[in-house]
């Protein structure tokens, strides 16, 4: 007898529970739309087509003239996208921009690869504290050669860049500080006449903005389109930080100097 009940009930359950899911497959959920908190949020959601909504923003100060947005928003493809922006303040006494290597050295072949952190690590000492690292210029994977010039504190470790049909959007412009902290993002054909008067010197790809406007490259087009036309150093910064994990020959450093 305590079969038979024992069976009808499984019998009853099995027609309770498919009503039960389905019951709550019906359920509307709400959607919710967050207002970024943010200016480069709002830029991003207001100005570029690419970006459907943002989840969350929030910007804070890493140390007294550098400040990081971090923004996790959906693409118009529904993919989901992390960026990580510095902004840094030049004029801020103590906040130097240098270019990183390898066990923080001055090396100008047989180049070697190590992680930002690492990096970061090689370089953090008293009076010289890194705030933030991006990478920097393309390398070979098979010949270890870094694509475009390198200076390092105004000492020019190599001056040429190393162009391949096969990559077009690599070796094709570098980023520079100059000797009166001034940024430069520029075509590689300008670097003959300027690299005497550059401080700090890697090589980069595809310049997205020029004088405010797209340049019409499709390369990381993808997420500029229209959001940032007034800032070429947040451009140059922006694209860095998409990947800090990986292994690379050179990088760009933020560095805040303690004040006495």
């Amino acid at each position: 007898m305590k079969m038979m009940n024992l069976l009808k009930y499984m019998q009853i359950l099995s027609f309770v529970l498919p009503l039960a899911f389905l019951s709550c497959s019906n359920d509307t959920i709400e959607d919710v739309h967050f207002i970024p908190q943010t200016k480069i949020g709002q830029k991003l959601l207001a100005g570029s087509e690419t970006v459907a909504r943002i989840y969350t923003d929030t910007s804070f100060v890493v140390a007294l003239g550098v400040t990081e947005t971090d923004v996790h928003f959906q693409k118009a493809d529904s993919r989901s996208t992390h960026i990580f922006i510095i902004d840094i303040d030049l004029n801020e006494p103590g906040v130097s921009l240098e270019v990183g290597m390898p066990y923080d050295a001055d090396v100008r072949n047989n180049f070697q690869r190590q992680t930002l952190t690492e990096m970061a690590d090689y370089a953090d000492r008293p009076w010289h504290r890194v705030a933030a690292m991006i990478n920097a210029d393309f390398w070979d994977v098979s010949t270890m050669d870094i694509r475009g010039p390198i200076h390092r504190n105004g000492v020019i470790l190599k001056n040429s860049f190393i162009f391949k049909e096969s990559l077009p959007q690599q070796a094709l412009s570098f980023i520079a500080l100059t000797k009166d902290n001034k940024m430069v993002i520029a075509d590689s054909v300008e670097y003959r006449g300027m690299q005497y008067n550059l401080k700090e010197v890697t090589g980069s790809g595809v310049i997205v903005l020029r004088d405010g406007e797209i340049s019409g490259a499709t390369s990381g087009q993808w997420l500029f389109d229209g959001a940032f036309k007034a800032s070429h150093e947040s451009i140059l910064l922006e694209v860095g930080l998409f990947s800090l994990g990986r292994l690379n020959l050179c990088g760009f450093g933020l560095f805040k100097l303690p004040l006495l």
